[in-house]
């Protein structure tokens, strides 16, 4: 397509150019071979991942660059005899800085990844311009973005009002998108507009920071779907290693001319040793209920390790993580969580899940991972319970 040619041909030419200035360039192959059992049903899936990257710098210090990365991403679910192929950039970005009298700036211009404040709502690559401010007594961000020319294949949004965890309907979940033995390798994702604005006091009392952000997504074409978010955190220590983080999201939403309210609330406390960690974490994403309609993101994020993609809406998640480093190339992890249904004023237990993990990076550029993960639902259904199996391997190159 001429999008993908067009960046292509761009990308060449700065690999290509030379300069006084130093050139890198590397690559990533990675393997992920998963299986999963859901009542007497057996899936096989297969991912493969060829990656190809390079930066080239634009001064002796390194902080002005350019940098991209394009990938190739092969995916098939034998048992339902689905195959993709996609081709993506996943990174095609100049960065600049610039120091003066009042503080420092940053300008990043392209494609890049961008989270906001929750990690939940808005987390993905996009097209655009971030625009950091820095000093010793605040942080400032401005960012705006254009999400018509990613590719849908990789990049997954919210284009509807979100379904509650559970509805009247029964509808438990977001139906996947079914791309089965498709051609396409690169289709055009919706047209957004997307816009942030970010302010933070780092260290305002006692090591701990306040910030307050401004996220939306205004649709460009079709049946209009716009999303406002007022976002509030607060972070930092409580007592040496031991870490709060707790932020709160004011969802505005308009669907073809319907106005809604709904709330999204995240705690995390974390303890660090010096080869382990241990966390305690809560999500509440309102449902449709009373005076909040049902939570809905910006970036399809999915809640629960079920056969279904459960969004973060109508939910209530509480649970522990845990990790430890036995030696320095080996990583284990675990977490376990108990899922509540928050559709209606009663809320009610839903389900139970965890996972167990295992990370060895066996050389600097060759790494092993195997991950397993349950999930049990009440009803003890077949639809949604799951057990999951995955071996990953990497080699970078």
């Amino acid at each position: 397509m001429k999008f993908v040619k067009k960046m292509g041909i761009l990308t060449s030419f700065l690999i290509c150019f030379s300069s006084l200035f130093a050139f890198d360039f590397g690559g990533l192959l990675s393997n992920k071979t998963s299986f999963e059992t859901y009542g007497k049903e057996f899936n096989f899936n297969q991912k493969n991942i060829f990656s190809l990257w390079a930066r080239q710098n634009f001064n002796k210090s390194g902080e002005n660059y350019f940098s991209t990365e394009v990938f190739y991403n092969f995916n098939a679910n034998f048992d339902e005899k689905n195959y993709s192929n996609i081709v993506d950039f996943s990174l095609l970005k100049f960065a600049f800085e610039k120091n003066s009298n009042f503080g420092k700036f940053n300008f990043n211009v392209g494609r890049f990844y961008f989270s906001d404040l929750t990690d939940l709502i808005f987390t993905q690559n996009s097209d655009g311009v971030k625009v950091d401010f820095q000093n010793d007594y605040f942080k400032t961000s401005v960012y705006a973005s254009y999400t018509g020319l990613l590719n849908s294949l990789s990049t997954e949004m919210i284009t509807s009002p979100a379904s509650s965890f559970l509805n009247d309907e029964n509808m438990l979940f977001l139906e996947k998108t079914s791309q089965t033995n498709s051609n396409d390798f690169y289709n055009f994702a919706e047209k957004y507009a997307i816009c942030e604005v970010l302010f933070s006091l780092p260290n305002i009392f006692a090591n701990q920071t306040v910030s307050v952000e401004y996220l939306s997504a205004f649709k460009l074409e079709k049946e209009i779907f716009n999303r406002m978010y007022a976002n509030l955190q607060f972070e930092g220590p409580i007592y040496q290693s031991f870490f709060y983080n707790l932020s709160t999201s004011f969802g505005f939403s308009n669907y073809k001319g319907e106005n809604s309210f709904s709330i999204l609330s995240k705690a995390n406390l974390s303890y660090y040793l010096k080869n382990a960690s241990f966390g305690l974490n809560a999500i509440y994403a309102s449902g449709k209920n009373g005076f909040f309609s049902s939570f809905s993101s910006i970036t399809k994020n999915v809640s629960t390790y079920s056969l279904q993609d459960f969004l973060y809406s109508g939910i209530i998640k509480t649970g522990l993580n845990a990790t430890y480093k036995p030696i320095s190339e080996l990583l284990l992890f675990t977490d376990c969580d108990a899922i509540f249904d928050a559709t209606s004023s009663n809320i009610e237990y839903y389900a139970f899940q965890y996972s167990v993990g295992i990370l060895w990076q066996l050389k600097s550029d060759f790494q092993l991972g195997l991950t397993g993960c349950q999930f049990f639902d009440k009803e003890n259904s077949n639809l949604i319970k799951k057990t999951y199996f995955c071996l990953n391997a990497s080699l970078a190159f």
